[in-house]
């Protein structure tokens, strides 16, 4: 097999245009996909079960054609006719609610490509395993690779699994939307997008089972009746504050409402894009770096920069992290002037935690409009200020 040096391969990638490095990227995670597939497979997850162990199976879920099939076949052939959308169904009825959300949590992370690891044991279903577990009960859940698209057609038709996906997708959304939100403004989440009314301790119970089934894989954490983004950095008290005269930002839609579960600290994926594109732009690279740890340090400090925009009002509050960086060589020094025009940019459109979810000019419009009303109205500018 050939071999190609870092520059080699650098300057063979950035021959290709954008079209064939986006299919050879892809040829990359389908290689790597396929060894997790093989991990996941009912071949790999059933190894233990003998020919006659699974001849029993088929008898006894009455599921004929497999004779003269080897071990691999038979289990194949099992599972893929055993799941189907009734089976998913009935299993899911039998679940209880912990059970019916980590087989809802498990599909949406294996879909994103991400590990999920919990200290739950799973039920017999032949629909989720935990093949392996450590001392303290934790292990990753894995569903057979062969009923994927079964299995993500029924989180999104069965009704008791598409509420529980639901749900969970708006917690996640209105944490990236807002960055620090009330249990009050949760209940208005779920009024507004599946018609719930829960009282706070419903709410208390449903945060509760979410902590039971996913500990480790939130993007918050609870506390005094407030739900938090991990990489919240304002005072959350100030926050809540201002929301008592101001009210968060609710999209029109619940499809709306859920793009922001799967955007990183809320932001348009395409403006992400912009960010990490223009620090590669001026990243300064270290002799000692090969292709891949540039592109994985220019990610890195492109959502470094994510996060500064969630907690900065205007873009000359950049100027002291530029020259920082600029003068630690990490950014060459046309990144200073490009930096500052593409950051206002995205500070006047972007939702922002500062403002509720709102933009900016639609948070001054507010304070604008609501000062005209009540006295003791905080000053758009005022506030800006305060958040520094």
């Amino acid at each position: 097999m050939m071999r190609y040096s870092d520059e080699e391969f650098e300057a063979f990638f950035s021959n290709l245009t954008e079209d064939e490095q986006d299919e050879l990227l892809h040829e990359v995670i389908a290689l790597t996909l396929g060894e997790e597939d093989e991990e996941r497979s009912i071949v790999a997850l059933l190894d233990h079960y003998t020919v006659e162990d699974i001849k029993t199976l088929c008898k006894q879920h009455g599921i004929t054609g497999y004779s003269g099939m080897n071990k691999s076949e038979l289990l194949i052939h099992f599972i893929t006719h055993l799941v189907t959308p009734e089976h998913i169904r009935e299993c899911a009825e039998h679940m209880s609610r912990a059970h019916q959300l980590l087989l809802v949590l498990t599909q949406q992370m294996i879909e994103a490509g991400i590990p999920f690891e919990t200290t739950l044991d799973v039920p017999q279903s032949f629909l989720m395993y935990k093949p392996m577990k450590m001392v303290d009960d934790t292990g990753e859940i894995l569903i057979p690779h062969e009923i994927d698209t079964k299995m993500k057609e029924a989180v999104q038709t069965d009704e008791t699994l598409k509420e529980l996906s639901d749900r969970y997708r708006l917690l996640i959304a209105s944490v990236e939307l807002y960055g620090s939100l009330p249990f009050e403004q949760l209940q208005v989440v779920y009024q507004k997008y599946m018609d719930q009314s829960l009282t706070l301790d419903a709410l208390k119970d449903w945060l509760g089972l979410v902590e039971e089934v996913n500990p480790d894989f939130k993007n918050y954490e609870v506390k005094d009746g407030t739900i938090t983004h991990i990489d919240f950095q304002f005072d959350r008290t100030h926050m809540l504050e201002i929301a008592k005269e101001v009210t968060y930002y609710l999209p029109e839609t619940k499809e709306e409402m859920l793009t922001y579960s799967k955007r990183i600290y809320g932001i348009d994926p395409e403006q992400c894009d912009r960010i990490i594109e223009w620090v590669k732009d001026h990243f300064i690279e270290n002799e000692y770096m090969d292709f891949i740890e540039r592109n994985i340090e220019a990610e890195e400090l492109g959502t470094e920069l994510l996060l500064l925009l969630k907690h900065i009002s205007e873009p000359h509050d950049f100027i002291p992290v530029f020259e920082a960086w600029i003068e630690d060589d990490v950014l060459d020094e046309d990144a200073f002037s490009t930096g500052l025009v593409l950051f206002d940019e995205m500070l006047n459109h972007m939702r922002s935690w500062l403002y509720l979810g709102h933009t900016s000019k639609e948070f001054e419009n507010i304070l604008n409009h609501s000062s005209e009303k009540y006295e003791n109205v905080i000053d758009f500018h005022q506030y800006q200020q305060r958040k520094k």
